[in-house]
């Protein structure tokens, strides 16, 4: 039988990623996965990372903060200065400083920003979103760099309020380590699937049927010598 699984921000984490895909036994042809955003920036491995997602014969790719900063990148020849110190160095370096791909280029122009299913009764989206609004009706910008709806999440969490009218609502965007766990955090209805892959914690997938996961080491034993090292020549380089 196929599964449905979701995965949280990779942030250039192919180690974890590999990690993840092994020790969850994912079919690539049968198994569906839903990545929640920010495949970019962090640690140095994103073209590898993208390459990966691309080889499943069915995925779904939720456009992340970080995603979008790549995206101005790549349409506008953008280079935000926040972005570079926040990961975009590396996800640079791993195109050796050249144009994406087109076959990358798409795989960011056709993300959605949000996924509902119906049959699952679930909503995948990165930061999170207003659920006193109808879906048609939210902000963009909400959705990529929300932090409400997690935040209220927490403070009702141990109750059986529902936000909207969805079984599970999965997120990424803010790191578990946030909230003292390393683990994937079940607030309400909310899941909240960041487990600090681009930092200092692990990279997680689960099924969203069973709500089983797995996770990857600890991203700072898969990556101990990688530094994050941005000089006023180095920013200087890019403008």
């Amino acid at each position: 039988m196929s599964r449905d699984l979701v995965i949280g921000d990779i942030h250039g984490n192919y180690k974890g990623l590999v990690q993840c895909i092994e020790r969850s036994g994912i079919n690539k042809k049968k198994d569906r996965i839903t990545v929640l955003g920010d495949i970019v920036d962090g640690y140095p491995d994103v073209y590898k990372c993208i390459e990966e997602i691309m080889s499943f014969d069915d995925y779904a790719f939720i456009l992340g903060n970080h995603d979008n900063w790549f995206l101005d990148y790549i349409q506008k020849d953008y280079r935000n200065y926040n972005w570079i110190i926040q990961g975009g160095w590396n996800t640079l370096k791993s195109y050796n400083f050249k144009r994406p791909p087109q076959t990358h280029i798409a795989f960011f122009e056709e993300a959605n920003y949000l996924i509902e299913d119906s049959e699952t009764k679930s909503l995948f989206v990165h930061g999170g979103f207003d659920y006193n609004k109808p879906i048609e009706s939210q902000n963009i910008l909400d959705l990529m760099w929300d932090r409400t709806l997690i935040d209220q999440a927490w403070n009702k969490r141990n109750t059986n309020y529902k936000f909207a009218n969805y079984d599970n609502i999965f997120l990424g965007h803010t790191t578990t380590e946030s909230y003292g766990s390393i683990k994937p955090l079940n607030l309400c209805n909310v899941w909240c699937l960041d487990t600090g892959a681009g930092w200092n914690g692990k990279l997680t997938i689960m099924d969203i049927n069973t709500k089983e996961y797995w996770q990857s080491d600890i991203v700072k034993e898969l990556y101990p010598d990688m530094k994050l090292i941005i000089n006023k020549e180095s920013w200087q380089s890019l403008v």
